[in-house]
């Protein structure tokens, strides 16, 4: 899967979790992936992977602009990433899987930083978990353009030259 430049949070995790897996597409997260913080909270899984977005800076964009749309910023909001599993080796599993899609998809646009067991109980029977901190870049577009199709048309007569 190529190098994508998403807007949206909702793309790039959606372009993660279904390109998951030691090879592209092996072990795809999409059918247990969620984003938000009431989603983190429920009780449901394992298998679980879930994004809690927080807060970061907003730059000057980093990325390149295109032909088509003009970048005037760059949101950098830092996620929580929580990997459920139900032993440590499933969660640990699941959270290989995800690093070798953010790399293969998401290179420096997402960027892990740390990595951490996760701290309180997560209720229920058979579930470990797992954080993955990571900051992503999000270019905000302030002009976008859309390519537009030129018909030609054939000439179907002849204009004489009166002299």
């Amino acid at each position: 899967m190529a190098l994508q430049t998403y807007t949206r949070l909702s793309a790039i995790v959606s372009a993660i979790a279904a390109d998951a897996g030691q090879n592209s597409a092996t072990a795809p997260q999409t059918a247990f992936t969620a984003i938000g913080t009431v989603e983190a909270a429920r009780r449901e899984g394992p298998p679980r992977v879930v994004w809690v977005m927080g807060g970061g800076d907003i730059t000057d964009p980093d990325q390149d602009e295109s032909e088509l749309s003009k970048i005037g910023y760059e949101r950098q909001p830092e996620c929580t990433v929580l990997f459920v599993g139900a032993t440590y080796d499933a969660a640990e599993n699941l959270m290989l899987d995800f690093l070798a899609a953010v790399r293969r998809t998401q290179q420096g646009t997402v960027i892990p930083t740390r990595e951490e067991p996760t701290s309180e109980t997560i209720t229920g029977a058979n579930r470990v978990g797992i954080t993955v901190t990571l900051t992503v870049k999000l270019p905000v577009p302030f002009d976008m353009y859309t390519a537009a199709d030129v018909d030609t048309a054939s000439q179907t007569t002849t204009v004489n030259n009166p002299s």
